[in-house]
């Protein structure tokens, strides 16, 4: 079976690596509830802002934790796989959240 990271990586043309599953410290200022992609900077790297896709169910209900954190100054920890690209962060695929 392969997940959105394999995905992602199988359609991009130079090699990525995907991690295993960890914990990031996130501030997200931009989300799309329909597609449930998100915009975001990992907290202490400030000049530059990451992809993610959430997959979380939990971003159906109502006043999930994501759309909470919208605008707060406080990062989300967040549970994700990373496609990397040289050895850089490319995006996250985020299974699950919680407040710090």
């Amino acid at each position: 079976m392969i997940d959105r990271a394999m995905k992602h990586a199988i359609m991009l043309e130079d090699p990525v690596e995907i991690t295993e599953p960890q914990e990031f410290r996130i501030l997200i200022n931009e989300l799309d509830l329909v597609t449930h992609r998100c915009h975001f900077w990992i907290e202490g790297d400030e000049d530059k802002r990451y992809v993610g896709e959430i997959s979380d169910p939990a971003i159906a209900t109502p006043e999930n934790i994501y759309k909470q954190s919208l605008g707060q100054p406080v990062a989300l920890i967040v549970t994700a796989k990373a496609t990397l690209k040289d050895g850089e962060i490319d995006r996250l695929y985020i299974s699950d959240a919680r407040e710090p």
